[in-house]
């Protein structure tokens, strides 16, 4: 009666991806490469906001659209981008992003305070002002375009390569399908 479920992506598990994220590779921020620093914000980001690829690709550095507070982190996207619902609504949209376990004082709260996306943020940012050769968030890594505007083809890429990552740092088989 009714037709069986077809999964055309292989299902994967977040909480296996987080816990991994609070662990090295991924962990300390201060410390990692920068290639797993960006994988590890961008994911964050990405599940934290559920925007668009495109619309992430959009994100800035500039002060005015990528304000920090005590308690969280605004983003806009650069004001030339239009978005795919191209309205005053979606055009004019902040992406809010809160603090998570801002002041861990319980060690499973420190170890949470590692998924905190603003802390993520703030650090990527700094780590990476010195090879940026543009205003966007998410910049390549590689020469010779080292500091540009990561394409959304590469942002997507970069997403799904974490979730692989993780599987692998966890030593679980990734999904099939």
């Amino acid at each position: 009666i009714s037709p069986p479920t077809v999964h055309r992506f292989p299902t994967w598990r977040l909480n296996l991806v987080l816990n991994a994220l609070t662990k090295p590779p991924f962990e300390p921020l201060n410390a990692v490469e920068l290639k797993w620093m960006r994988m590890k914000v961008l994911f964050l980001v990405a599940v934290t906001s559920a925007r668009r690829v495109s619309e992430l690709g959009a994100l800035s550095v500039r002060k005015d659209l990528c304000i920090f507070h005590k308690d969280k982190v605004i983003l806009r996207p650069d004001p030339s981008f239009i978005p795919k619902v191209n309205s005053t609504f979606h055009r004019s949209m902040d992406i809010q992003l809160p603090s998570f376990c801002p002041n861990p004082s319980h060690p499973k709260k420190k170890l949470w305070h590692s998924l905190d996306v603003r802390r993520a943020l703030k650090i990527f940012i700094d780590r990476t002002k010195d090879i940026r050769t543009s205003d966007a968030l998410f910049v390549t890594l590689n020469r010779p375009n080292r500091g540009k505007r990561m394409s959304n083809s590469a942002i997507s890429r970069t997403i799904k390569l974490c979730i692989i990552e993780a599987y692998r740092a966890q030593k679980v088989q990734l999904p099939t399908g």
